[in-house]
């Protein structure tokens, strides 16, 4: 009887996982070119886009008082 080395084992794993998962390789093929894009454009947040740091919208968030905070009498 012969006994299965290590890189026979990583060569069955391999052939098995690609038939097991064959439908979902274009799947994470286009999520990881949609990533790469991204990274390299540059996402939001970053130095091409930056926060201004006059916005009004986020300075005051905290500042600003809901309805909900009314002190119950």
């Amino acid at each position: 009887m012969q006994h299965f080395g290590f890189p026979e084992l990583i060569l069955f794993g391999t052939v098995a996982a690609l038939l097991l998962w064959w439908s979902k390789i274009p799947l994470v093929a286009s999520g990881l070119i949609a990533a790469l894009e991204n990274f390299r454009r540059g996402g939001p947040g970053s130095p091409s886009h930056p926060i201004p740091a006059n916005d009004s919208k986020i300075l005051n968030r905290r500042n600003r008082k809901s309805s909900d905070d009314k002190p119950a009498i």
